[in-house]
Order: C-alpha cells, then structure tokens, then sequence
C-alpha cells in the first residue's frame, strides 16, 4: 500500500502536469497495459511512466528496480546525452543527501538521506549542478527515457 502523496509531491506534480505537451497527452490517452507493473519488463516499465498514464504500483516497482542499481550504473548514465549545446562535465558522485533536495528531470522529491547523483557541468559556458534521483537514472538506465512524467505517478 503506498502512502498518500506529500504537498511537496503534490506540487511537483502540478509542476510536471502543467509542462505537459499536447504530443504527450496525447500518447498518454492512447496508453493502454493490463499487465501488472511487477510483470512489466524494464522497457515496458519505463515506457508506461514515461507515457504519463497512473498506474497503481509502478513507481513503487521503479523505486524497487532502481534501488537495484550499482553506483558504477548510476554513473554511467549521462543525464544530457543527445541534448543540444556544449557539455562538460566537471564531477558526477553518488552522495546520500543530508536534507530533501529536486530532481532536475521529474521535479519530484529526493527525501533527506536517499542516495542519488549530483553532476557538476559547465554548458554552454555556464555553471550548472543538477541533482537525479535514482528512480530518474533507471527510467534513462532501462529504457533510454527522460523523466518528465514520472511525477504523475504519485496519484491519479
């Protein structure tokens, strides 16, 4: 049973929900599984999330598999592959956050003491520092996808 969603993921919901584009809702009006998320294989799992449709138990089996990953797969995704504009990475680690932080994708909660990725990059001649949860690293992990969605699955 999963816990009722907090303000702040309620908000970062609104957030998400208010960035959709009329391509993405549109996919996800045509979304259909009736496979159960634990019956799902990866690329399924994170094409139903990514499709913007709720689903009882799907981000509750991507927090599973994800808890899963090795800090060397967490690394291994880079987080703006494919983007346009000029990247360099200047540090990427695995940190356990010592106060609740965002995910630069989904903008969804990281809670005060889960682990997750913090990159360091220069773009385009400019500082950034990102922060991604690890549920945001497996959706790109598995299945090549972003994350922009993935807030959606914290209640219908």
């Amino acid at each position: 049973m999963t816990a009722a969603p907090t303000p702040e993921q309620l908000a970062a919901l609104m957030v998400v929900a208010a960035s959709a584009s009329p391509e993405a809702v549109a996919e996800a009006e045509e979304f259909e599984t009736d496979i159960p998320p634990p019956e799902m294989d990866d690329f399924e799992l994170a094409e139903a999330a990514e499709a913007g449709v709720y689903i009882p138990g799907l981000l509750d089996e991507i927090r599973r598999r994800a808890a899963l990953l090795t800090d060397d797969e967490l690394l291994s995704v880079e987080p703006f592959e494919g983007d346009d504009g000029d990247v360099r990475v200047l540090s990427s680690k695995v940190v356990r956050g010592r106060w609740e932080h965002r995910d630069h994708w989904s903008g969804m909660p990281i809670p005060k003491g889960e682990l997750h990725v913090v990159r360091g990059e220069v773009c385009d001649g400019e500082f950034l520092t990102t922060r991604h949860s690890r549920e945001t690293i497996w959706m790109a992990w598995a299945g090549g996808f972003g994350s922009q969605e993935l807030g959606k699955q914290v209640s219908p």
